[in-house]
């Protein structure tokens, strides 16, 4: 049976997917060479023509090393993130080596396991576009290999009984007998397919309904794109993950200057999307305090190029503004990304957005829109005065710091540095308070030195970064390892001024530093996520602080660029659009769906009635039909109408007298010959089967007229009369005339009537 030959083909396929999948999720290109390379060879060495398997023994052995290798991987302190991915590197060494044994029923079962764990695992790992496409296709050929395993169990367990009751002396089991229909290979497909849709049906329901609210009101998936895209409103300094280096797009900032044309920034462009002014020592974490976000301010914006001012005072937009336009890629997010100090906004369309004054940080809250913005512009004043920070930020003047850190170490290194640099911790007592911020400011910038002095050196790759028990991760960083990405550069600056009392925060988003000089547009890619310090300079304005070496950042961003830059763009939009629609899709996004359905379909089927007479009155208005006019268009849409249908049923009729007839390998002129002439063949078999007297599949006509003959001669006498003449035609060669068609026609009508049904 083909089905069942065909079982093996079908689930290597699944599990080359899922492997494929999972490499995809976790971007490991070298993974993905290797492991494919091993599945593929694999059923050449299995399922070729010696068909070698391994002996249990070296399977045990390789599943062993397999075991050791994750254990030590595991005891190294990774991240909750490369936790997954190790366990599912695990699976997959582990699925591999299934490959190479002997299978039977519960190989495969295992196999199949394997496969769904790999794709689970990435699942926990990534929300792109390639993975979510390979996710369907998975879904849909492990439906098909599902069912397929289903009769290879059947065939199998039949084959074992078969051998169970065979004589003991018997050289050969006699083979098992499968018992199909008509057409089983297409009827299975078939299932499959309506099953398939019946599935996808269900998860779009799923989707869409199910409460979002039970894990927050912002979708997981969500929070997971935008932390695999480098950005996290958290920075979590116990995570000794690798940081991604990948090139993808998220978007594109042209900045315009006061005289609104594109140019190139003299230093890297900082883009601002989560403050963080709260460390806990005890999981080395940096979050948002309740302060920054006690007050919220509310706007709406009104379409491109109107710009919406921040505050209910206007800022002189005039002195030093600068213009973001911002354009996504593959990032959909709720966060607005901005310069400091943002002081007005426009956006693609009417949107609802929040600003906290304490912090400066917009966000996309409410929106009559299903999916995120695709562009926005923004108006910034990086120097802006104490004056108009006061407009913008009110009394939100954010909460005070303490004037130690919870960090010891951090206040020694600070005394240390200043010693060495010749600075006292305190201003002079006869200083202004001017003069105070402005001592306060020096020291942060000599902080800031001393991190891009070469004493530290600057790495995206934390595996020799190991957790020491009782010690703090910024101290590590400080005192014991000097090396670590923007976040460990940035904590560090924020401990040593926070440490001597000058107020400092941490601050996330993206930099551009890849300027594209034939567009003058910056591209932002994941690589570009980064970490950086604000310091208070005034009252009201901050100051940023980067102490990274920067030089590290370009060199980094240089190494990494491949032919493949100038194409992703084109696949970064469509992921945008994914993100969007469907990433997304959180607690916010269900209500105004919901709302659509519940209120809008009434509106919009009027609004679909309204443009349905409209354009009757400009087709009446084009030709000049006057009043009656609407009553001509109503009946060339009824005709219009009636050969539609005319037009349906007729398809529908010479597919059925195509498969009664099997004309599928007839000549063209052969088959358009006999369509025309045994359509009172299908109308005698329509009306049998209305009168409960359906002809079996395997039985060919002229035994079904003689059986129908033996119980009811009339009927059967009549049946064997239009058999007779439908084997002339479709198997003697004979053309049927008009005449005989008709009489044809009018003898089933005449069965239809004997057999009194419709």
């Amino acid at each position: 049976m083909s089905l069942l030959r065909s079982f093996p083909a079908a689930a290597f396929a699944l599990v080359l997917v899922s492997i494929v999948a999972f490499c995809v999720a976790t971007e490991s290109f070298g993974l993905l060479v290797l492991g494919g390379a091993l599945a593929a060879m694999s059923w050449y060495v299995t399922e070729g023509p010696r068909g070698r398997t391994l002996p249990r023994w070296a399977s045990n052995l390789l599943l062993v090393a397999a075991v050791v290798a994750s254990v030590l991987e595991l005891s190294q302190g990774r991240g909750s993130a490369e936790t997954m991915g190790i366990l599912g590197r695990f699976s997959l060494w582990l699925t591999l080596i299934k490959l190479y044994e002997r299978k039977g029923v519960r190989d495969y079962g295992h196999l199949l396991a394997l496969s769904a764990v790999l794709m689970m695992a990435g699942c926990m790992q990534t929300v792109q576009l390639a993975f979510g496409v390979l996710l369907l296709i998975y879904a849909l050929l492990g439906l098909y290999v599902v069912l397929l395993f289903q009769l290879h169990i059947g065939f199998e367990r039949a084959r074992s009984t078969r051998a169970s009751t065979a004589p003991t002396a018997a050289a050969l089991v006699p083979p098992v007998e499968t018992s199909t229909g008509r057409r089983p290979v297409r009827q299975f497909r078939g299932l499959a397919v309506l099953t398939a849709m019946a599935g996808l049906l269900l998860s779009l329901v799923v989707f869409v309904i199910f409460p979002r609210d039970l894990l927050g009101t912002e979708s997981v998936f969500a929070s997971l794109a935008r932390r695999q895209a480098g950005f996290g409103e958290d920075v979590r300094l116990n995570d000794s993950s690798r940081i991604s280096e990948s090139r993808r797009e998220v978007f594109t900032v042209q900045l315009l200057d006061p005289r609104g044309t594109p140019i190139r920034y003299h230093e890297p462009l900082h883009l601002r999307g989560a403050v963080l002014d709260r460390y806990s020592r005890q999981d080395g974490r940096w979050t948002v305090s309740r302060q920054s976000q006690a007050t919220t301010r509310t706007f709406t914006t009104e379409g491109p190029g109107v710009f919406v001012p921040l505050s209910a005072l206007a800022v002189d937009d005039r002195v030093q503004t600068y213009t973001l336009e911002v354009r996504m890629r593959s990032l959909a997010t709720d966060v607005v990304f901005t310069m400091y100090a943002p002081i007005a906004l426009a956006c693609d369309a009417g949107r609802t957005f929040t600003l906290e004054p304490a912090t400066l940080v917009l966000r996309d809250r409410r929106t009559t829109q299903l999916g995120r913005y695709a562009a926005y512009a923004v108006r910034v004043q990086p120097f802006a005065s104490e004056a108009a920070m006061s407009v913008l930020t009110g009394e939100a003047r954010g909460p005070e710091r303490p004037v130690v850190f919870q960090v010891e170490a951090a206040r020694t290194e600070a005394e240390r540095i200043l010693r060495e640099r010749g600075l006292d911790r305190t201003p002079p007592a006869d200083a202004d308070e001017a003069a105070v911020w402005r001592h306060r400011v020096g020291l942060a910038r000599a902080f800031a030195e001393e991190l891009q002095s070469g004493r530290y050196r600057y790495t995206t790759d934390l595996t020799d970064f190991i957790q020491l028990p009782g010690r703090d991760p910024i101290d590590l960083f400080l005192t014991e390892y000097r090396f670590g990405h923007c976040e460990h550069f940035a904590s560090a600056l924020a401990a040593l001024c926070r440490s001597v009392g000058v107020d400092a925060r941490l601050v996330t988003g993206f930099i551009g530093i890849d300027f594209d000089e034939g567009s003058a547009t910056y591209v932002v890619r994941e690589n570009n996520a980064h970490a950086w310090v604000e310091v208070r300079s005034g009252p009201h304005t901050w100051l940023t602080l980067d102490p990274t070496p920067p030089g590290e950042l370009q060199s980094l961003n240089d190494a990494n660029r491949n032919w493949a830059d100038s194409w992703r763009w084109l696949w970064d939009r469509i992921e945008f659009m994914w993100n969007s629609r469907f990433v997304a899709f959180d607690s916010s996004s269900q209500a105004m769906l919901a709302e659509r359905v519940n209120t809008g379909w009434v509106s919009r089927l009027r609004d679909t009635l309204g443009s349905v007479r409209e354009w009757a009155a400009s087709v009446n208005a084009f030709f000049r039909l006057g009043p009656s006019g609407y009553i001509w268009l109503g009946l060339v849409g009824l005709v219009v109408a009636v050969a539609i249908v005319a037009v349906v049923k007729l398809a529908r009729r010479a597919i059925a007298i195509r498969q009664v007839a099997r004309l599928e390998r007839l000549s063209l002129a052969e088959s358009r010959r006999l369509l025309r002439e045994l359509g009172f063949y299908v109308d005698m078999l329509q009306v049998l089967g209305r009168a409960g007297l359906t002809k079996p599949a395997w039985q060919p006509p002229r035994a079904f007229a003689l059986a129908l003959a033996e119980r009811r001669p009339d009927e059967g006498t009549m049946v064997r009369e239009l058999v007779d003449r439908f084997y002339a035609a479709r198997y003697g060669g004979r053309h049927l005339t008009a005449d005989e068609r008709r009489q044809a026609h009018a003898r089933v009508d005449a069965l239809a009537k004997q057999l009194r049904v419709r």
